[in-house]
């Protein structure tokens, strides 16, 4: 029975793997820290120890710090699904490293996430975010 349920789940996605859009923290220095699905609070307690951060609330780390959150879902469309979001603190400026890995790197998020990343930018940042979708 054992070997059969091998054989069954081969090519089988993993519920945590994601292949649209991003998943995952971006870190200040412009480091990109990608994680499945639901797996945001673990990543966030390597990225606390790492950067000693004062807390390791996966949510936090973005929307009070200095991190971007991305998260998205393993059944997302690129147009993206109620699960796909960005977390920005919207009270500070981003890091130039940041807004270089975004030029480069925005291409993959879903729409939704693409749309939620420049919507944030055209109302809450002096910088201006050089991307086309």
């Amino acid at each position: 029975m054992r070997s059969r349920l091998k054989r069954c789940s081969k090519g089988v996605k993993k519920l945590n793997e994601i292949s649209i859009g991003l998943s995952g923290y971006l870190a200040p220095d412009g480091q990109w820290f990608p994680c499945g699905y639901l797996e945001h609070s673990e990543k966030a307690c390597k990225l606390v120890e790492k950067y000693h951060l004062d807390t390791s609330d996966s949510n936090l780390i973005a929307m009070g710090g200095d991190f971007i959150k991305f998260g998205t879902a393993p059944w997302a469309t690129m147009e993206g699904s109620n699960m796909c979001h960005v977390f920005m603190n919207i009270d500070q400026e981003l890091t130039k490293n940041q807004i270089e890995w975004l030029e480069v790197n925005l291409i993959h998020a879903t729409q939704k996430q693409q749309r939620e990343v420049l919507l944030n930018f055209s109302l809450h940042y002096k910088t201006k975010l050089k991307f086309e979708s």
